[in-house]
C-alpha cells in the first residue's frame, strides 16, 4: 500500500507568486541592457499613430510618428493655455472693444446676422455667420 499525500492549493494563491517570480527574472535579465531599452524607446517614438495619437486597427489613419503627434498636441495645448491667460488678463479691454465696435456699426451687425439667418434657412445643414468690421481711419 502506498502512502499518498494530496495537497490542494488554490490557483489564486499560486498565480501571483509565479507572476512575481517571472517579473523579477525579467527585470534581472534586462538590468544593464541599455541598448535594449534604447531600442524599445526608439520603437515607441516611431510608433505610427493617428492624428489624435492613438493606435487604430486601420493603418490608413496611423501615419504619424508618436513623437510628432505628442509634440503637436503639447504645443497646441501650450498655445491654448497662453491664449486663455491672455484673454483672462485682457477680458475687460476685449469686451469694451467689442461693445464699441458694435455701437459704431449696429446696422452692419444686424444685417450680417439677418443675412446669415436667411442663408442658413435656404440650406438646413449650413449655418455660418461671418461678421467683419472695417476700422475707419481718422
Amino acid at each position: 500500500m502506498s502512502d499518498v499525500v494530496k495537497i490542494e492549493i488554490s490557483q489564486d494563491l499560486v498565480k501571483p507568486v509565479i507572476e512575481k517570480k517571472i517579473q523579477l527574472a525579467l527585470i534581472e535579465a534586462l538590468d544593464g541592457k541599455d541598448a535594449f531599452i534604447e531600442q524599445i524607446a526608439a520603437q515607441a517614438i516611431r510608433q505610427k499613430v493617428n492624428f489624435e495619437g492613438k493606435i487604430t486597427k486601420d493603418s490608413y489613419y496611423d501615419k504619424h510618428d508618436m513623437i510628432e503627434t505628442c509634440l503637436r498636441i503639447a504645443v497646441r495645448d501650450a498655445v491654448l493655455k497662453a491664449v486663455e491667460v491672455y484673454i483672462d488678463q485682457n477680458r475687460n479691454k476685449i469686451e469694451k472693444a467689442v461693445r464699441n465696435t458694435i455701437e459704431k456699426h449696429p446696422s452692419r451687425l444686424v444685417k450680417a446676422i439677418v443675412d446669415a439667418a436667411a442663408k442658413s434657412l435656404k440650406s438646413w445643414n449650413a449655418a455660418d455667420i461671418d461678421i467683419n468690421f472695417k476700422t475707419e481711419e481718422k
